[in-house]
């Protein structure tokens, strides 16, 4: 765990310079470009072969406005992409290959493909007597009276002579319903006729000219296929200001309890070569544990140990509580000097305030492996047996402990390296190009199984999607339960028993770019029991340390868990 916050959290420049919500894709208006048509309506230019084309065969009355730019597109039919524009009425495709002939641009069969997105299968109309006028016996349909004097008399033009069958059915194509009564997106309820790239709208009380309309289907295709908005969850900020938050606590109450990890201190000092490169410790007792609370913010617990190192803060990581009402605050460790004794300690908070020890993993570390020239030793996160000792996950030993009320500590489950691709700016020539990386294992939780659930942030590399959620017994047996995520810092389980999983940094650490704040986001995931699983959409996530669950499932996570000065405590309602 020498990896997890020393390296992850020295981006907290980064963090004061730059937003911290994640970049998100917009639709931002085209400008207008030379040798096309630009329309203000809707901020988008029609150019080159495809405004040939709209001008030749009908223009505004037959196509509409565009609606979007010309982009590449797989045609459904065919599975081929082509560069594609779509319009109010229509969408065209480009079809190089047929340059030179009438079908170098090609209409889209869109009344079929809208039919199709409304789950209408027109296959499934009734069909025309074969002795209709005007009938076809490609789909066994007829056209309308009200509507052949409009199909017959518009087409593309191919040169024949007037409006040629071919050229209506090249611009409109067979009819494929019935005319009947239908509402249109407007509430219209009109006399109306799907044709395969087209649908016609008979509207008697307009003038001779304009009695028969086409519908928007351009519009309503990118409309019926457009993804829904997620339904967007409520962010409230609890607190703010805090000095690099951690672990959460929620009680039944609703009341919210933090770890805050401070500032470090006065007492400074040159950290071991070996795993430090010499950086400057300086260490005091600004951690401190927080109540929230009523809209107020106060803190309960303080003059705990924090120590600060290249704007990174170790400190009070995590708090749990058990029936009792008794608090355990989980104190970090760096290790590997004597100045640091006062670190990877698990301390009990009673109904009386008193503050007492309860186990100093940080010398179970020092006795186990005595031998050891780097002790490495980080208790993160705790969570109550039903016993009433704890169950403490060590991010440095890789390890999940066992820790009794009386200080006796007991390993449950040691955590194998995981072998992760070296990345490629990292890669030396003929190089193995994968290098073995700590587990790291980070926040626990008791799950409805009674077995205990935690993240894993993963060591150097930081390999992008090579974090797991791993659940561990109190036998000891351990196994994945969940992949593919990126440096997981903390889960939760709601009252539903679904577990969600909070990602630290889920570009990776070594992604992260200064001028891009999509980088510093972090990213909440819900995990259904059958193991599919939803993205929280919260965009002001950056840098969270810390997730916890309240008794009616509202979300409350550690947001800017450094620099100290800028964290917070949100609540999030995901119902919105």
């Amino acid at each position: 765990m020498k990896s997890i916050l020393r390296v992850g959290l020295a981006f907290t420049v980064v963090l004061a310079s730059v937003s911290v919500a994640a970049a998100q894709p917009s639709a931002e208006p085209s400008a207008p470009v030379d040798d096309c048509t630009f329309f203000e309506e809707t901020s988008q230019n029609l150019c080159d072969v495809f405004e040939k084309y709209w001008n030749a065969h009908g223009g505004l009355p037959i196509f509409g406005i565009p609606l979007t730019d010309a982009a590449p597109e797989e045609n459904l039919d065919t599975g081929e992409v082509y560069e594609t524009q779509y319009f109010e009425r229509e969408r065209l495709e480009h079809h190089p290959d047929l340059a030179g002939t009438p079908y170098e641009v090609l209409l889209g069969r869109i009344g079929n493909e809208v039919l199709l997105e409304m789950g209408i299968n027109w296959f499934d109309f009734p069909k025309a007597d074969p002795n209709d006028p005007n009938y076809f016996e490609e789909t066994g349909h007829a056209i309308a009276p009200e509507f052949y004097d409009y199909w017959s008399s518009h087409g593309l033009d191919f040169g024949d002579e007037g409006v040629s069958l071919r050229e209506s059915l090249a611009l409109f194509g067979y009819p494929i319903s019935p005319a009947q009564m239908e509402t249109n997106p407007d509430g219209d309820t009109v006399l109306t006729q799907w044709f395969e790239r087209a649908r016609f709208e008979y509207h008697p009380d307009n003038d001779p000219e304009h009695q028969v309309l086409l519908g928007r289907l351009g519009a309503e295709l990118l409309e019926l296929r457009a993804e829904p908005e997620p339904p967007q969850p409520e962010l409230t900020v609890l607190a703010e200001g805090l000095d690099s938050p951690r672990g959460l606590h929620v009680t039944d109450d609703g009341t919210v309890y933090v770890a805050e990890s401070g500032v470090g201190g006065d007492n400074c000092f040159a950290g071991p070569e070996m795993l430090y490169e010499g950086a400057e410790f300086c260490t005091g007792n600004s951690a401190q544990i927080t109540r929230i609370a009523n809209g107020d913010v106060t803190p309960v617990v303080t003059g705990l140990p924090s120590i600060e190192t290249d704007d990174t803060v170790y400190g009070t990581q995590d708090l749990t509580f058990n029936e009792d009402g008794d608090m355990f605050i989980v104190v970090g460790a760096l290790g590997a000097h004597e100045e640091l004794g006062t670190f990877g300690r698990i301390l009990r908070v009673d109904n009386e305030d008193d503050l007492t020890e309860i186990a100093d993993i940080f010398q179970y570390e020092h006795e186990k492996d005595v031998d050891k020239e780097a002790i490495e030793s980080n208790p993160f996160s705790a969570a109550v047996a039903p016993s009433g000792n704890l169950v403490v996950s060590d991010s440095a030993m890789d390890s999940v402990l066992y820790v009794t009320l009386d200080g006796e500590i007991t390993p449950l489950h040691d955590f194998d390296d995981i072998i992760a691709p070296i990345p490629d700016e990292l890669q030396e020539p003929d190089g193995p190009g994968e290098m073995p990386a700590d587990f790291v294992p980070t926040g626990i939780e008791e799950g409805p199984d009674g077995d205990y659930y935690m993240g894993n942030l993963t060591g150097f590399p930081f390999p992008v999607g090579g974090s797991v959620v791993a659940k561990v017994a109190l036998d000891g047996e351990a196994e994945t339960v969940a992949d593919e995520f990126t440096h997981v810092i903390d889960v939760a389980f709601d009252s539903e028993g679904r577990l969600y999983v909070l990602e630290l940094l889920s570009g990776g650490f070594l992604n992260v770019d200064p001028d891009d704040p999509a980088t510093l986001a972090s990213t909440l995931y819900r995990i259904e029991h059958d193991g599919s699983r939803t993205v929280i959409p919260v965009e002001e996530l950056a840098f969270a340390t810390g997730l916890a669950i309240g008794p009616d499932d509202e979300l409350y996570v550690s947001n800017l868990g450094t620099p100290p000065g800028m964290g917070q405590v949100v609540r999030i309602d995901v119902d919105g």
